[in-house]
């Protein structure tokens, strides 16, 4: 299982089909940069660190103005348990990003903390949703409409409005079968389902066959000196003069194609 990519070279590299492999893809809207995530990421540890560990010598400055090449600092005692980009504690429909941390500083004792936020209020997915940082092969993904040669390709069934299955906001899932290597191992898993036309999939799964457009990224990343959080709140706020200098910097540069050189490894 994998990104349509992944799948596709994978397919590549085997030059040929086996009875015994079966693979799974997903609507991939594409994958973010790692860099811009260890940059989100380091920031949020120490902001929390920040506000816990007042008058600690391991306190770090909590704004960081440029990307991490490499890794992220973690102060002792702190341990990132888990990350979750798709939580469903406030439903499906209303997902959250969740941080899980375990601190060990306050007198030994192994303290749990949850840093949760929900999908229109958290700056990373609100940046990823918005195309911002996608790797530069995502706007121009050659594996699109099905090309990756997967058996099952999964998806987020969202605005479905049939009455076959139920919406208890827990999710629904949209499965397109390939093959009948893949047809065979679907059936063998009693999901219950309904049969629905691919158009209303696609309906609100565009990316099954469109790549994302990057409008905004070579802006994104020309932002500086200024902390992630207050890069993607200048690049999604409301404000007049916000909503100006993104129409300004897109008229003058709508007709180029933003790709990554190889001095910028995995920005």
């Amino acid at each position: 299982s994998g990104t349509p990519c992944q799948i596709a070279g994978l397919r590549k590299s085997l030059l040929k089909d086996y009875d015994n492999l079966l693979t799974v893809d997903f609507i991939c809207h594409g994958v973010p940069s790692p860099g811009v995530f260890r940059w989100y990421l380091q920031e949020e540890i120490n902001k929390y660190v920040s506000h816990k560990r007042i008058g600690s010598k391991t306190v770090p400055n909590s704004s960081i103005t440029t990307i991490p090449k490499s890794g992220i600092t973690l102060p002792d005692g702190l341990k990132i348990e888990e990350i979750r980009f798709r939580d469903k504690r406030h439903g499906w429909k209303n997902f959250s990003f969740v941080l899980m941390l375990t601190d060990l500083s306050d007198a030994g004792e192994n303290t749990s903390i949850v840093l949760s936020s929900e999908l229109h209020n958290h700056p990373f997915l609100k940046g990823f949703l918005n195309d911002y940082y996608l790797r530069p092969s995502c706007y121009k993904c050659p594996a699109k409409q099905f090309k990756s040669g997967s058996d099952i390709t999964l998806a987020d069934y969202w605005g479905y409005q049939g009455d076959e299955i139920q919406d208890d906001d827990t999710g629904i899932s949209a499965i397109l079968i390939s093959s009948e290597k893949g047809l065979r191992a679907f059936q063998r898993t009693g999901c219950p389902c309904a049969e629905v036309p691919y158009s209303d999939i696609l309906r609100v799964n565009g990316t099954a066959e469109h790549s994302a457009i990057d409008f905004y990224r070579g802006y994104f990343y020309q932002q500086t000196g200024e902390s992630f959080e207050q890069v993607i709140a200048k690049l999604t706020s409301s404000k007049m003069i916000d909503r100006i200098a993104r129409k300004a910097w897109l008229m003058t540069h709508r007709k180029k194609h933003y790709a990554t050189n190889n001095n910028e490894g995995d920005r």
